[in-house]
């Protein structure tokens, strides 16, 4: 059963909330919010709520969760309009498909604000409003949100969460990833709060009842990250994997169905406008820069994944030597590089895996190797791009050496 989600509202002088933050939810009412750790501190010490003495809950940064995926560029423009900057913090490297973290130059704050790019899959979401995603919140005692709405602050939270604040435990509320919630696990306690062997054995039934290909699927992922690799990672592994799946499937219902009406965003769509604005070997260059263009600027992420791989496609069959490729993508960087969002993250890991190693003397499919092998250094993107290639360019082509 879903939890219930109650709201207070709040005058804002009754409330702790800086004036900075309250200015950061001002701009950002409707689109996003304040929720888990800090939203957490903000109720307790607004309502003096009587937490369990042991826990340390002071924030170590200020997540802000969006509304909705269409909602993801409007969110990042008002973070900047607002005055912060972006922020890369010390220890392993997050990916920027999922947390972009920001500071301000005016606010002298140990807790850096978090972006958490709204992302609507089942495997990883982080995508709604206040109540559904407290509801989506794997554990009560994280299930704490804040938002402006007029000149009140308002205040989400639930029933079983201030519960287990009060006596110090973890309680398992919804179960998406069991791996990657072992890792909060370890980072909840380290700030006292205390598991049950009966919450913790939710997990290990969680992942029995899993099947084959998923249990596969974590243990090629955990295989491919490194040591210092957060929950976030393993989620977003699964979440991209999903959605190579989703793909294909999509595929598949068009090759059986050629006359139905499907969305844009898919492959063959993007294939037939290439072709039919001339993606030839005259028109290549001019193709390429609208293609990487527009895939800098999708309106959402299938629509880029779709468009590097329909590219790609099309560049292997109409076989393109590796140096002029490389001009074409040199002249297109500079570009790219003044995009911000998750297609231009995309952009810059296929530029440099291929740079890095498709050169005349190796094959595709050894550059596909090396992506799936050798390329798990952040570059997500790269390994979609590799798989993707793996599934739609004939053998005969993948084993050419010398064009691409």
């Amino acid at each position: 059963l879903m939890v219930v989600v109650h709201q207070t509202n709040k005058p804002i002088d009754e409330t702790i909330l800086s004036d900075h933050d309250a200015d950061t939810l001002r701009e950002m009412a409707g689109k996003a919010f304040f929720a888990g750790g800090y939203a957490r501190w903000l109720y307790v010490h607004t309502f003096s709520v009587p937490a369990n003495s042991k826990l340390d809950l002071l924030p170590s940064d200020k997540d802000l969760f969006g509304y909705a995926e269409a909602l993801d560029n409007s969110i990042v423009n008002s973070i900047y309009e607002l005055g912060f900057a972006q922020h890369i913090p010390e220890g392993p490297m997050q990916n920027e498909t999922l947390l972009i973290n920001f500071t301000h130059p005016d606010v002298d704050d140990a807790a850096p604000l978090q972006f958490v790019r709204p992302i609507a899959s089942p495997a990883l979401y982080s995508a709604g409003n206040p109540v559904k995603q407290l509801q989506r919140f794997n554990f009560y005692s994280s299930q704490f949100a804040v938002e402006m709405q007029g000149d009140d602050v308002v205040f989400f939270y639930t029933d079983e969460g201030v519960l287990d604040l009060k006596r110090g435990r973890l309680r398992i509320n919804a179960i998406n990833s069991p791996l990657g919630m072992m890792r909060r696990i370890v980072k909840d306690t380290s700030k006292g709060f205390i598991i049950s062997l009966k919450e913790m054995m939710k997990l290990f039934t969680d992942w029995d009842a899993r099947s084959d290909e998923y249990q596969a699927s974590v243990v090629n992922a955990v295989n491919n990250m490194g040591d210092d690799a957060g929950a976030w990672d393993l989620d977003y592994r699964l979440y991209y994997e999903e959605k190579m799946a989703h793909i294909e499937q999509l595929d598949l219902n068009k090759a059986t169905d050629p006359t139905s009406d499907k969305a844009p965003e898919h492959l063959w769509w993007l294939e037939s406008k290439a072709q039919g604005e001339g993606m030839g070997d005259s028109n290549i260059d001019g193709q390429w820069e609208e293609g990487l263009l527009e895939l800098c600027t999708p309106d959402s992420f299938t629509v880029s994944i779709h468009y590097s791989t329909g590219l790609m496609r099309r560049l292997a069959e109409v076989g393109y030597s590796a140096p002029k490729l490389e001009e074409i993508m040199t002249r297109m960087t500079p570009k790219i590089k003044m995009i911000e969002g998750m297609a231009a993250k995309q952009v810059s890991g296929m530029l440099k895996g291929t740079l890095k190693y498709r050169h005349d003397e190796h094959s595709i499919d050894e550059w596909i190797d090396y992506m799936l092998d050798d390329g798990g250094d952040g570059l997500n993107y790269g390994y979609l791009l590799a798989a993707r290639l793996r599934a739609l360019v004939p053998v005969d082509i993948r084993a050419r050496k010398g064009p691409v």
